[in-house]
């Protein structure tokens, strides 16, 4: 009985080893398996970004999804200018009045204030020179009064009427290119600018600048648009973009602190006119379907 029982603990012994070795196998091939299987994800835009700006493409920023994915740089890099200030807008851009419904023109800025069209005047320095918008106009829920003018007018449309007040009386529209903030940003490679219009008086398209008092001392850099009767498309290269002081164009310094783009109307009091901006965009942009 004995010798039995000897020889069933034995082969229990045997078995549990066997089964301890072939435990000890499985559990190292599966580790195994594991770190062999785990390899770099690459980063991959994400859907919510995707939807977000459909539209056009989004600029290239310094964060650490764009410094990881190079294809997403690559098909970027064609259509986003890089600025050292790390605020960077598109390349290229066009505002089209006839396809807008918010009144904001694109430059690529994230920030959720560019981009929007304003108006402004030379009543801060006394004078009563103003625009008269279409009566049939009203702003929306949201106090935007562009939105609805470009979508009934195919652009912005307005009477101007230079008055009394000021010594050098003015009116003039913009829009900031980075933020309602104003910080400069390069914008060298749009090339210059093109605008599709019609206007009775003409007027300028000028360069605002961040810290203009100490970058330009206030010159205003600025190419001048003539009048016309109909709807007429012209491209203005950097070099067009003359000091409002002194002899000499536009330098690159200035054209990498830009902060917005304006339309401003000047003039003798009692001056008046009227206007329609169909287009505005980058250098050679607006030349498509401009309207006879």
């Amino acid at each position: 009985m004995r010798k039995f029982l000897l020889l069933g603990l034995g082969a229990f012994a045997f078995f549990s080893s066997a089964c301890n070795d072939d435990v000890s196998s499985a559990t190292s091939d599966v580790v195994m398996d594991s770190s062999s299987s785990v390899a770099p994800v690459p980063v991959e835009e994400s859907n919510s970004s995707e939807s977000s700006n459909s539209d056009a493409p989004n600029p290239v920023t310094e964060s650490s999804s764009a410094k990881s994915s190079s294809s997403s740089v690559e098909r970027s890099s064609s259509s986003v200018k890089s600025s050292s200030s790390g605020k960077n807008v598109y390349s290229r851009f066009l505002w089209d009045g006839t396809t807008d419904f918010v009144g904001r023109v694109e430059t690529g800025s994230p920030e959720e204030t560019s981009g929007y069209w304003f108006n402004y005047s030379d009543d801060y320095e006394g004078g009563s020179s103003r625009f008269t918008f279409p009566s049939d106009v009203e702003p929306d829920i949201y106090d935007n009064f562009f939105g609805p003018l470009v979508e009934a007018y195919g652009g912005i449309k307005a009477s101007v009427t230079l008055d009394e007040g000021y010594d050098y009386p003015y009116v003039g529209l913009g829009f900031n290119v980075w933020s309602e903030n104003q910080e400069g940003v390069d914008v060298s490679e749009w090339g210059g600018l093109c605008i599709s219009y019609q206007s009775t008086i003409p007027f300028f398209i000028e360069l605002g600048v961040e810290d203009e008092a100490i970058l330009t001392e206030y010159v205003k850099y600025r190419a001048s648009v003539s009048a016309s009767n109909l709807i007429t498309y012209v491209d203005f290269s950097w070099a067009k973009f003359k000091s409002s002081e002194f002899v000499g164009s536009v330098t690159e310094d200035v054209l990498k602190k830009v902060a917005a783009i304006k339309l401003r109307f000047e003039g003798a009091a009692g001056t008046t006119g009227d206007f329609l901006i169909q287009k505005i965009g980058s250098l050679g942009e607006c030349y498509t379907y401009v309207l006879d």
